[in-house]
């Protein structure tokens, strides 16, 4: 989505399953690895229920307030994820054009194509 943004100057509903699951770690972080402001404590989730609004229908085990804070706190991770890498992106925008240039022409790009524009992985050794 970051890249859509500098690229395009426009976000597109391409990256929503990219979103769904940031959004789905971040809660994760601050609910249930304690990694927000709330400091070491885990709610208990039930990520596995597959019906809109079955959370919505179960008593929570924390108040508003911490609601509010659960919700101010992944937006900080997701904010901070973003900035992270928009700069990344920004380092590498020469790459980052020639593949959006072989993306608009072709619609993929192979590993050979993405180690001629990228250079090899690093701690990755080729094959022999």
């Amino acid at each position: 989505r970051t890249a859509e943004e500098l690229v395009f100057n426009e976000p597109t509903t391409g990256a929503e399953n990219d979103l769904v699951q940031a959004t789905s770690l971040a809660r994760q972080m601050v609910t249930t690895w304690g990694m927000g402001s709330l400091g070491l404590i885990a709610f208990k989730s039930d990520e596995s229920q597959p019906f809109l609004g079955y959370e919505l229908s179960q008593n929570r085990e924390y108040s508003e307030a911490t609601a509010a804070r659960i919700d101010q706190d992944m937006q900080r991770l997701l904010d901070e994820a973003h900035e992270y890498a928009r700069q990344c992106l920004n380092s590498a925008r020469t790459q980052l054009d020639q593949v959006v240039e072989l993306l608009l022409k072709d619609e993929t790009v192979k590993a050979p194509e993405l180690t001629r524009i990228l250079g090899p992985q690093r701690g990755v050794s080729a094959p022999a």
